[in-house]
């Protein structure tokens, strides 16, 4: 296992560029959102101003040439995807095409979004079909490619763990993973043990992580329906959250995981972006998430 960070994370502390974040970090894994266009950010140039083509086999390249010559390299690649959508043939390309840059960027994993137009009025068993041949379809047009789509169990569908066995078993035996975010089912209002389970029963599906943390109240921790709570109220630092983080990382590690532990901290906008002792206090938090998963892969990776 090893350390990576979202781009956004990297962005929302304040550095301009994610050469400059990681460096600072000392982290040199990162996933990258990618846009319909197929560009995902310059890593030497602000996020604003520049983006680098991978819509070919030779600008993918191209792309990858410029992140290792910093001593970069692209774990996963993040896509904020719709498999009902109205035009899903364009969802399917869109797919496709990111699973063929995927491969030329070598990178472990293709996250895909678990949330679908339709997802609270269509029966849970449509929706397993609707989803399942979406992947099916996206995988085909793709070729022969070895880099898996991974669910996020994100939104109120993925979080089922109904929906996302389902889809799993439609799924079986094709290119087909999860991207594993504790934080996420804890937040739709599984209890904390419960979420200790689902770890331990998807670590086998995992091949892609988000690492994030809440607090609830001590009564609230083993309760059902805590979204009614204003996320902000409940979003902490890694290491401050309710998750144990520790536990997380022994479970995946006892499934054999081996990839990326990916930093997705939602709790920086509760931080000040004025700098404090050379770092921002938002950039102080990456780094202490950095340290924390730091620790975990030395004790779990021997």
């Amino acid at each position: 296992m090893y350390v990576s960070i979202r781009d956004c994370a990297i962005y929302q502390a304040g550095w301009t560029t994610l050469d400059a974040g990681q460096r600072a970090l000392g982290v040199s894994s990162v996933e990258l959102a990618v846009g319909r266009d197929l560009s995902i950010p310059h890593p030497a140039q602000p996020e604003e101003t520049a983006t680098l083509a991978i819509d070919a086999p030779a600008r993918a390249i191209q792309a990858r040439a410029e992140y290792e010559r910093l001593g970069l390299r692209i774990d996963a690649l993040f896509l904020p995807t719709n498999f009902n959508a109205p035009r899903i043939e364009e969802e399917i390309e869109w797919v496709a095409r990111t699973l063929q840059a995927a491969e030329v960027l070598q990178v472990k994993a293709v996250r895909i979004d678990a949330a679908m137009t339709g997802q609270h009025v269509l029966p849970r068993g449509r929706r397993i079909e609707l989803y399942a041949a979406a992947c099916e379809q996206a995988l085909d047009a793709a070729g022969p490619c070895t880099v898996p789509l991974a669910i996020e169990n994100h939104g109120s569908q993925g979080n089922d763990p109904l929906w996302l066995f389902g889809v799993l078993e439609a799924l079986e035996g094709r290119r087909v993973g999860v991207t594993l975010d504790p934080a996420n089912f804890y937040w739709e209002g599984h209890p904390l043990q419960q979420v200790y389970v689902l770890v331990e029963q998807l670590a086998p599906y995992t091949v892609h992580v988000h690492c994030k943390n809440l607090a609830f109240p001590p009564a609230k921790r083993n309760a059902t329906g805590r979204m009614a709570w204003q996320y902000a109220e409940a979003v902490k630092p890694l290491a401050e959250g309710d998750i144990d983080q520790r536990r997380v990382v022994a479970a995946l590690a006892a499934a054999g995981y081996r990839n990326a532990l990916t930093i997705e901290e939602e709790a920086l906008a509760l931080f000040p972006t004025e700098p404090c002792n050379g770092l921002t206090t938002r950039q102080q938090v990456l780094r202490r998430d950095v340290e924390l998963l730091n620790e975990l892969v030395a004790e779990f990776s021997g």
